[in-house]
């Protein structure tokens, strides 16, 4: 394993240690963690990856979504055109 040394400006690291401690995780691993969920599924120089590779992408990309909430809108007739008179 390979140890490798960035460096952020203050507003940047800022950032990545309060994201790390939202996520009761240390600095390192969160940042690690970005780094190897955001980089590209190594498919062995084969532009097309297998079935097994597709779903475990798609599997490991659906994980990196989990803190993701749901925003529920109001789309009734009453909220888009308001709740005056009707004619």
């Amino acid at each position: 394993m390979a140890a490798v040394s960035i460096e952020l400006s203050p507003e940047k690291e800022s950032v990545l240690r309060q994201e790390a401690a939202r996520r009761n995780l240390p600095m390192t691993t969160y940042a690690k963690s970005l780094l190897e969920d955001n980089l590209p599924v190594q498919t062995n120089g084969n532009p097309f990856a297998t079935p097994e590779e597709w779903t475990k992408a798609f599997e490991d990309w659906l994980a990196s979504h989990r803190d993701i909430t749901a925003v529920v809108l109001d789309d009734s007739r009453e909220s888009i055109y308001g709740a005056g008179e009707r004619g």
